[in-house]
């Protein structure tokens, strides 16, 4: 049976509040109901030992632990849901990170440049969830 949007658990993994409150927006304009909040990657790692997630939105410049740890992290521990990953940073350390994860078993379903667009939303979450 096909998962619904609004039970589809997303982790949004973002240390800066307008950002996040965006991006928030924009999953609850495109029917996510069920998302959670962590500021940088430590928090993250934190939620995902207390909940499970289906998705993962994360940037990759934060503090404490950035996205690329993060990332790291979780392929060690073999996570299985989808990932998003949307950065400010400049658009060659994102291709660079996109071809370092292409070879993780992570399942990247798209690398993002801020601000972050309706589209690619619809666009990631379609490989994983076609009918959600």
């Amino acid at each position: 049976m096909a998962q619904r949007r609004q039970d589809i658990e997303i982790l949004l993994v973002e240390d800066n509040e307008l950002t996040a409150i965006e991006i928030e927006q924009l999953l609850h304009a495109a029917h996510f109901s069920s998302i959670s909040r962590a500021g940088n990657g430590r928090e993250a790692l934190q939620m995902l030992r207390q909940s499970s997630f289906d998705l993962i939105i994360s940037d990759l410049r934060m503090p404490v632990m950035g996205g690329h740890e993060l990332l790291q992290r979780l392929a060690e521990q073999e996570y299985r849901g989808g990932i998003i990953i949307v950065s400010g940073v400049d658009q060659e350390i994102m291709q660079s990170v996109e071809s370092s994860l292409t070879s993780s078993k992570l399942n990247i379903l798209g690398v993002f440049s801020k601000p972050l667009e309706p589209c690619d939303i619809e666009s990631a979450v379609k490989w994983v969830w076609p009918d959600a």
